[in-house]
């Protein structure tokens, strides 16, 4: 049976009126990244140490839970025919949409087990050091890059889709 839970970092009032919320806090580790961070601590509560700091979050829960973690934003609309079974038998450590050449997107990310979750962890960090204005996409990205057979690109849309030309004529004159 899947299991839907909340991650959160710190208790608020919706670890008070939600179930299945589950509160990990940021240590040592999570600052360190933080201090590093180049990006603008005040745009939308640190929005972008927090995109990364997530996996670390993930990464944390796997180590109490056991088991493989299907990351879903909030803001994600799951369709009936999303194949969630599927991922029971992925053999890759991790899943992920990758949407350019320099970017992927953590709207729908599945890791599979601890290991790959520490991995996936320990280089975001190293990339941090190297270079402290990347973005989670980026960081994502540069593991499947660096990574190809550890990685399963997940499609966002049918592949019919996915050509450069464009669908209509209206679109034509956007690009």
């Amino acid at each position: 049976k899947n299991k839907v839970v909340l991650l959160i970092n710190r208790k608020t009032l919706l670890s008070k009126v939600l179930k299945n919320i589950v509160v990990i806090p940021y240590d040592k580790d999570e600052q360190e990244v933080d201090a590093l961070y180049g990006f603008p601590k005040e745009f939308r509560n640190n929005f972008w140490f927090t995109s990364l700091a997530r996996f670390s979050i993930l990464k944390k829960y796997m180590k109490i839970s056991c088991k493989s973690v299907l990351h879903i934003e909030s803001d994600v609309i799951m369709s009936r025919d999303f194949p969630i079974n599927s991922f029971l038998t992925e053999t890759k450590g991790l899943a992920f949409p990758i949407v350019s050449d320099k970017r992927a997107i953590a709207s729908t990310v599945f890791l599979r087990d601890m290991e790959s979750s520490e991995e996936f962890w320990k280089f975001a960090k190293e990339e941090v050091r190297k270079n402290s204005l990347l973005s989670d996409m980026e960081v994502l990205f540069r593991f499947a890059k660096t990574f190809p057979k550890k990685v399963r690109n997940l499609e966002i849309a049918p592949r019919s889709l996915h050509s450069n030309k464009p669908i209509n004529k209206s679109e034509e004159s956007v690009r």
